[in-house]
């Protein structure tokens, strides 16, 4: 009972000690599956994402890979093309002193589809040596958002890291173990946006300016994270942070004079502070919350679950997450699994059509 108590005040103290930070994205279907309360289960050569403090704990040798995106994401893809080409047209047809033209494909630009449109693709590739982790991770949102009345914009924002993580267990406690575990993330991104306003009939009178403009910037830098595992019989405590430091230098990239430059992006990385608690319960199940503190924004609460079956060799998941007290803002999630000798077969999704597939291998 003792050292119950002591794990809830280490969780508790957890809580009010994470500084605040914004949110990050999902990869894993395992992870996801549990709504993303993953940061004191993580076992895998997701570590290098989730927690790198459970590095030391992760087995010999594993590897994985993961892909997450949109279920309707070829379609949703489609629609940001058409509206990236109709701007680039209306731009290089008024430049081509070709006024109606470029009238004709701005007023199609502007009538495409009245809802705001996003994609989202997630890939993650690592492989983990003992207390050692190499991998990469790879991200693109892309979004088509109405601005106003006659006025729309297609923001995107890739980026790729190159990860290499480093494990160590820290003592051995009477009371548990504790490990701890850091990356060094090579980075490379990119921000893309382009935006249309309608306006009253294109003529050698029209600026360029009236009605569109463009601007793309590329990066690179490097980030680092830091994490903790602290374990205790079924129970466990994570404590991840992503980007506690990090450095971007942008480079502006200009195209003939149609780049009109914004305001730039930020030069540091969004950092992500996840506390999580675990507990192992009898009959092959596990039970899980994790908290995360945004910089701007509301609070984001996960829970999860998972249950093993047939000797472990099916795991079914399920979980939820939601930012702030706002129910409306609540996603649910669900997954499946099949435990082979040689790793797993994963699969997840939630009630926004967001959907990842996972493969684990175990050397």
């Amino acid at each position: 009972m003792k050292r119950i108590l002591i794990s809830t005040l280490i969780v508790l103290l957890s809580f009010v000690l994470a500084p605040s930070v914004l949110a990050a994205q999902n990869v894993s279907s395992r992870g996801y599956g549990m709504g993303g309360a993953y940061t004191a289960v993580v076992n895998d050569a997701s570590v290098l994402y989730w927690n790198p403090g459970a590095l030391a704990r992760s087995g010999s040798f594993g590897g994985m890979l993961d892909l997450g995106f949109d279920l309707n994401f070829e379609e949703n893809y489609e629609l940001l093309d058409d509206f990236d080409n109709y701007a680039s047209e209306a731009a290089q047809y008024f430049i081509d002193e070709d006024y109606n033209l470029a009238e004709s494909y701005l007023s199609d630009g502007i009538a495409l589809y009245e809802e705001d449109v996003s994609s989202q693709i997630n890939a993650l590739a690592t492989l983990n040596l003992g207390r050692m982790g190499v991998g990469f991770i790879i991200n693109e949102d892309r979004e088509l958002i109405k601005l106003g009345e006659g006025e729309k914009e297609i923001n995107s924002f890739s980026r790729i890291e190159v990860v290499l993580g480093l494990g160590s267990d820290v003592m051995e406690l009477p009371f548990g173990n504790l490990s701890f575990g850091t990356n060094l993330k090579g980075v490379a991104a990119n921000s893309f946006r382009t935006a249309l306003k309608d306006v009253e009939g294109i003529d050698d009178n029209t600026d360029l300016t009236d009605f569109f403009y463009e601007e793309e910037y590329f990066a690179y830098g490097y980030a680092v994270d830091a994490g903790l595992l602290y374990q205790l019989n079924r129970v466990s405590v994570g404590i991840n942070g992503r980007n506690i430091v990090s450095d971007l230098n942008w480079d502006l990239e200009s195209d003939e004079g149609w780049t009109i430059s914004q305001e730039e992006p930020r030069d540091t990385l969004a950092q992500t502070v996840a506390v999580g608690t675990a507990i192992r319960l009898p009959l092959s199940t596990i039970l899980a919350f994790d908290l995360e503190i945004p910089e701007e924004g509301d609070n984001i609460y996960r829970l999860g679950a998972e249950k093993n079956i047939f000797r472990n060799s099916l795991s079914f998941r399920a979980g939820a997450y939601q930012q702030g007290g706002d129910e409306a803002n609540r996603i649910y999630t669900a997954g499946f699994g099949m435990n082979l000798a040689v790793g797993s077969l994963n699969i997840a999704a939630d009630s926004e059509d967001y959907g990842t597939l996972t493969a684990v291998f175990k050397f």
